[in-house]
């Protein structure tokens, strides 16, 4: 995990872009489905774009979430979505971006069960991020309670 999340000039964040985001305490893959900004000033409104070069560009992202399987496999849905066999979508913020995956690694052609497999590289981007859990959730807990704090303050 890098502060840009991978996201440049060079590897723009991009609907049907792959990543890994930080979502109900888990590390995820997921697929971006939307992507929306907010122009700046007092009530301004939110617009979609297809395409962002900076992480600090998007307000939030919406996604569809893929968990671990098994070995190199993720399936679509995450926690209790995938007990019903349901795709689940997430909104989230750019702050749970993990890391953009490069357009060479993204899993290759979904199952007819939805499932994705992904490449060695991939595989390892995973593992580590999962190791490190627990400071991500730390991390991310004090990014909210900074968000609120600010929040409070405009």
């Amino acid at each position: 995990m890098c502060k840009t999340a991978n996201v440049s000039n060079e590897s723009p964040l991009l609907v049907d872009a792959w990543a890994f985001v930080y979502h109900n305490d888990a590390v995820l893959l997921a697929k971006v489905k939307v992507l929306y900004t907010q122009s700046t000033g007092k009530g301004a409104r939110h617009a979609w774009h297809p395409t962002l070069s900076s992480i600090g560009a998007p307000s939030y992202i919406v996604v569809q979430l893929y968990e671990r399987a098994q070995l190199h496999r993720f399936r679509p849905g995450a926690a209790s979505g995938s007990r019903l066999h349901s795709y689940t979508f997430a909104q989230i913020t750019r702050n749970a971006l993990l890391t953009l995956l490069d357009r060479n690694d993204w899993p290759k052609g979904e199952a007819r069960s939805g499932s994705v497999d992904v490449s060695q590289k991939v595989w390892e981007i995973y593992a580590a991020l999962s190791k490190d859990r627990e400071n991500l959730k730390a991390l991310m807990s004090k990014m909210k309670s900074r968000q609120q704090n600010q929040d409070n303050e405009e």
